[in-house]
C-alpha cells in the first residue's frame, strides 16, 4: 500500500517537479558568472518522463510478485529514471558577459561561444493581438552552427544576447515571421 501511495504521488508530481524543481537545481550546475539561465521544453520532458519511471519502480514494487520480473522491471524503470533525470539537468543554455554556453538536449557536454563567435542573432517577429512578439530566435554562429529556440522561452535573453553579439561586431537581424 505504502508503495501504491508513493507511486501515485510520483506521478502526479511528474508533472509539476521538473519546472518547479529540476529547473531551479540547474543553477547548481552552472557558473555562479551566468547572468541568465534558460531551458528547452525538451528538459521538462525528459524529467517527467523519468519521475513517471520513478513511479513505475515503486508501482512494481507493489503490483509484481515474482522477483525475477519485479527485479527486472525495478532495474529497466530505474535506468529510465536515471537517464531522463540527467538528460533534464544537463540541458540549459546560459549568458555570461565572455560568452554563451549551452548544453543541447540528449547531451552531456556543454558548448562555450565567445560573443565574436557569432555571426548574427536572427529574431523572428510576429504580431499577435496587434502586439508585437518575438516567435522565434536562431543564433548563426561562424563554425556553421545554428541554434534555434522559441521566442518565448529565451524571452528574458534574445535582446542581452543581440546586443552582445552586435558589439562583437555581429549582426542583431529582425525578421517578420
Amino acid at each position: 500500500v505504502i508503495n501504491f501511495a508513493i507511486a501515485i504521488i510520483i506521478a502526479i508530481l511528474a508533472f509539476i517537479v521538473p519546472a518547479a524543481v529540476i529547473y531551479p537545481a540547474k543553477s547548481s550546475f552552472i557558473t555562479p558568472q551566468a547572468e541568465e539561465i534558460g531551458t528547452s521544453a525538451l528538459a521538462l520532458l525528459t524529467g517527467g518522463i523519468g519521475l513517471l519511471a520513478l513511479a513505475g519502480v515503486f508501482l512494481t514494487l507493489a503490483v509484481t510478485e515474482k522477483k525475477l520480473k519485479k527485479g527486472s522491471f525495478v532495474v529497466v524503470l530505474s535506468l529510465v529514471t536515471f537517464i531522463g533525470l540527467s538528460f533534464s539537468m544537463k540541458d540549459y543554455y546560459y549568458i555570461t558577459p565572455d560568452h554563451f554556453a549551452l548544453n543541447e538536449p540528449f547531451s552531456y557536454t556543454t558548448q562555450i561561444y565567445e560573443w565574436d563567435d557569432f555571426e548574427s542573432v536572427e529574431e523572428f517577429i510576429t504580431k499577435i493581438d496587434g502586439t508585437t512578439a518575438v516567435e522565434k530566435v536562431v543564433l548563426h554562429m561562424k563554425d556553421g552552427s545554428n541554434y534555434s529556440y522559441d521566442g518565448g522561452v529565451m524571452m528574458r535573453m534574445y535582446s542581452t544576447i543581440g546586443s552582445r553579439v552586435q558589439s562583437a561586431g555581429g549582426e542583431h537581424i529582425r525578421t517578420k515571421y
